[in-house]
């Protein structure tokens, strides 16, 4: 395949069987290198591309490769992604866990199990934001709901995610569980997805040996 036809115009003979140069000649001649230029330029576009492409496969930063490698909570390396349709109602112990701010919404609270093995690290409860909404009438003014308790298995309240889980309208959130050490997680990825002008975006939470609690590490 010829890259840049240009190039073999140039070294085709510009001159008459008499050996004197002819004025269609020296037009092709000029065609000739302003092909060769605008290929030149094409061909360097394309090796700066190839180049960033080839930056994005083997670099994981975040301004490499964008949202696909950097945002995606749920494909956390070793991670466990918390599961809505498993979340239950939550029991009557469970609901001692909870202070005065969820008393409205107890009905449509879930406990969701965060386990490996059978065997329980953590509880997630959350507000089922959606149902409870449903049952309101539409003129009704924005509700402020608790952000999600995370709770040990000893009930011991050990952080809060950012945002309700599985919906925070007019977000919804992803919940991965990472960096597991003796049956518990040291990390909690929530990736959020957020259609207003804020965008979407990734928080961590980690686990705090000294505190006995996960804080905010970082935003992406």
């Amino acid at each position: 395949m010829v890259l840049c036809p240009g190039l073999q115009e140039l070294d085709r003979p510009l001159r008459t069987g008499s050996g004197t140069p002819n004025r269609s000649n020296r037009g092709r001649a000029g065609h000739a290198r302003l092909s060769t230029v605008f290929c030149k330029v094409t061909m360097r576009r394309y090796e700066v591309i190839a180049h960033a492409l080839a930056v994005c496969s083997f670099i994981s930063a975040p301004n490499a490769c964008g949202d696909a490698q950097t945002r995606g909570a749920s494909t956390v390396s070793g991670g466990l992604k918390l599961q809505s349709e498993k979340c239950t109602a939550v029991s009557a112990e469970q609901r001692d866990w909870m202070g005065v701010e969820w008393q409205p919404f107890l009905p449509y609270v879930r406990a969701c199990e965060v386990k490996r093995a059978n065997s329980v690290a953590l509880y997630v409860i959350s507000v089922w934001v959606d149902e409870y909404e449903a049952h309101l009438p539409k003129d009704d003014p924005a509700t402020r709901f608790p952000k999600p308790l995370i709770v040990s298995k000893d009930a011991k309240t050990v952080g809060r995610l950012p945002i309700g889980f599985r919906r925070d309208p007019p977000r919804s959130s992803d919940v991965t569980f990472a960096k597991w050490s003796d049956g518990f997680p040291l990390q909690i990825w929530t990736k959020v997805d957020d259609p207003t002008v804020t965008g979407n975006s990734t928080v961590l939470l980690e686990w705090n040996a000294q505190s006995n609690s996960f804080g905010q590490s970082k935003t992406k």
